[in-house]
């Protein structure tokens, strides 16, 4: 017996929201790397960004893929890279800065106490760290 439409359609909806707190974590690697930066000038393939960023080829080439599927990144004809204009906001100029904080670990880990925030009333930051967000800064 097969599920709903209906239910097919909650179940994927649900899955790509659990789903993105990877594509946070790709992005603001993606920030942390520069690889926005990187690609501003000129297009470049995989080796060549792999080269220039002190990358691993595959462990790079399988981010390249998750940030292409997300429409951060595209390729032209000859597989070079190149960023979108949403690619383009990872910069340091624009808004790569935040996306690395968001990744930073500092920030994240404090999201893995939100059940314990909720249930106690406490901030989720100060159970994490100990401090409020301004003292551990």
């Amino acid at each position: 017996m097969s599920r709903p439409k209906q239910d097919q359609d909650a179940a994927q909806e649900l899955l790509k929201l659990l789903g993105g707190k990877w594509i946070a974590a790709a992005i603001s690697a993606a920030a942390q790397l520069g690889i926005a930066d990187a690609l501003d000038s000129r297009p470049l393939n995989e080796a060549e960004l792999a080269t220039e960023l002190a990358c691993d080829q595959a462990a790079l080439g399988r981010l390249l893929g998750v940030l292409a599927a997300e429409g951060l990144l595209e390729t032209d004809e000859e597989d070079r890279f190149r960023t979108t204009v949403l690619g383009a906001q990872l910069q340091r100029g624009a808004l790569g800065p935040l996306a690395e904080f968001v990744g930073a670990p500092f920030s994240w880990s404090p999201w893995l106490r939100l059940k314990d925030a909720v249930q106690t009333g406490r901030v989720a930051f100060e159970l994490d760290h100990g401090q409020d967000f301004f003292g551990y800064l």
